[in-house]
C-alpha cells in the first residue's frame, strides 16, 4: 500500500500559477526519497483557499484527505507556512470545521505532520498588512514579484518606477514614524498605473495579489495574538509525530545589498527583502513558547547561533516557526523554501544567503525522512 505525502500550501494557496508551481521540485525531492527508501510513496500537492481563513482552510485539507483511494495507507502532511496552520487545526482532537466528511475519520489516517516556515506564534507583518499601508505594500509586491517573475529585465523607461519603488521600501524598511504618512501619500500614484505590459505575467500574479488586499480575513488570523488564542484551543492529536523546519535569512546589510548586484529588478527584491525582514523584527518575544532544550539544540546546530527575537525569513520570525521536534534550521527567506532560491530559476527574495540547490535537496528531504522513517525522528 502507498504512503501518502501531501504538500499543503501556504498564504495564497494555488497549486499552479500559470506555469509556477507553488512547490518547485519538492514533489521531485521526495518521490527519489521514497525511491531510495524503496516505499512506495504518492506525492500530491493539493489546492486550498488563497485568504480564506484557518477553518476553511483546514475544511478543505479535511476534505482532502478524505478523498484520498482508501487503501490503508499513512498519510502525512507537509505544511509550507500557514499550510502548517491548517494541518495543526484539521487535527486537533474534537475540531468542529466547516465540511460535510468525518473529520475524525480523516485526522485518523495521519501519522506525521511537518511544518515548514509555519507562523505558530504569528507574524507581526499580518498586523502591518491589515492596515491600510499593508494593503499598499500588498500591491508592491505585486509589482516586485511580476518584475521578478519575468524573463526580460524590460526596458529602460521602466527603470524609473523600479527605482521609486525601491526607495519607497527603503523607507518602509526604516519604520520611521514620520516615514508612514507620506508613505501612503507617495505609493499612491505609483500603483495607480497599470503594470508595465512588458512585464507581463498573463495576468495570474497581479490580479491574486490585488484581490489579498481585500481579503485580510486569514492575515486577521495570523496576528501574534490571535495565534496566541489559537495555541489554547488547538492540542495535538495523539498517535501524530509534530516535526518543523525552520528558516532565519541573513539580516539586511551592505554587505548583502552588494552581493545582489546592480540589476535594478535585483536591487527591487532586495528592497522588498528588508522592508519585509524589518517589520517581522517587531515580533514580541512574550508570545513565543519557551524552548526545550532538544529544541535550542537543533537551532544552534543549524543556525550556527541561536536566532533571536529579531531573526525571520522575511516573513515568519524564527522562533515563531518553531513547534514540535526541529528537524532542520536553515538561513535562508521564506520563499527560498518552496523552491525560489535562484540557481536555477528565479530568486523571488533575494536575501543574500548562501542556499542553495543542494541545500534546498537536504530541507526536503529531511522533511521526508520525519514522515517516512521513525527511527529518523528519535535522531533530530
Amino acid at each position: 500500500m502507498p504512503t501518502h505525502l501531501i504538500l499543503v500550501p501556504g498564504f495564497l494557496g494555488f497549486q499552479r500559477l500559470g506555469t509556477m508551481s507553488y512547490f518547485v521540485k519538492v514533489e521531485e525531492v521526495l518521490t527519489r526519497l521514497g525511491e531510495r527508501l524503496r516505499e512506495d510513496v504518492d506525492v500530491r500537492a493539493m489546492r486550498t483557499l488563497p485568504t480564506g481563513t484557518l477553518g476553511a482552510r483546514a475544511a478543505k485539507l479535511a476534505e482532502f484527505v478524505a478523498g484520498l483511494p482508501d487503501d490503508g495507507g499513512d498519510v502525512h502532511l507537509l505544511g509550507h507556512s500557514t499550510g502548517g496552520l491548517d494541518a495543526r487545526l484539521f487535527l486537533s482532537p474534537g475540531a468542529s470545521l466547516p465540511t460535510t466528511v468525518d473529520v475524525g475519520a480523516a485526522a485518523a489516517r495521519v501519522r506525521s505532520v511537518v511544518s515548514i516556515a509555519a507562523p505558530h506564534h504569528g507574524t507581526p507583518l499580518a498586523l502591518f498588512m491589515t492596515g491600510v499601508n499593508g494593503h499598499r505594500l500588498l500591491r508592491v509586491m505585486s509589482f516586485v514579484l511580476t518584475k521578478m517573475l519575468s524573463t526580460a529585465r524590460g526596458p529602460v523607461r521602466a527603470i524609473g518606477s523600479i527605482s521609486e519603488a525601491v526607495l519607497l521600501l527603503d523607507a518602509l524598511s526604516g519604520l520611521d514614524r514620520h516615514v508612514r504618512k507620506p508613505l501612503a501619500d507617495r505609493l499612491g500614484p505609483l500603483l495607480s498605473k497599470p503594470l508595465d505590459a512588458d512585464f507581463d505575467d498573463g495576468g495570474a500574479l497581479h490580479p491574486l495579489i490585488e484581490d489579498m488586499g481585500h481579503d485580510s480575513a486569514l492575515l486577521e488570523h495570523l496576528t501574534p495574538s490571535s495565534m496566541d488564542l489559537f495555541n489554547t484551543a488547538v492540542g495535538n492529536r495523539d498517535g501524530v509525530a509534530y516535526g518543523c523546519i525552520v528558516a532565519a535569512a541573513p539580516p539586511p546589510s551592505l554587505g548583502g545589498r552588494m552581493r545582489v548586484g546592480f540589476d535594478p529588478v535585483g536591487q527591487l527584491g532586495y528592497a522588498l527583502f528588508s522592508a519585509l525582514h524589518r517589520l517581522c523584527a517587531l515580533s514580541n518575544p512574550r508570545l513565543h513558547r519557551v524552548l526545550d532544550p532538544t529544541q535550542r539544540t537543533a537551532l544552534q546546530a543549524g543556525l550556527g547561533r541561536m536566532p533571536v527575537t529579531a531573526d525571520s525569513d522575511a516573513f515568519v520570525p524564527t522562533l515563531s516557526q518553531v513547534w514540535g521536534e526541529v528537524i532542520d534550521a536553515r538561513a535562508c527567506d521564506h520563499l527560498d523554501l518552496m523552491g525560489y532560491y535562484g540557481e536555477h530559476g528565479t530568486d523571488l527574495l533575494p536575501c543574500a544567503a548562501d542556499f542553495g540547490a543542494s541545500e534546498f535537496k537536504r530541507v526536503w528531504q529531511r522533511a521526508g525522512l520525519f514522515a517516512l522513517d521513525p527511527g529518523f525522528r528519535t535522531k533530530t
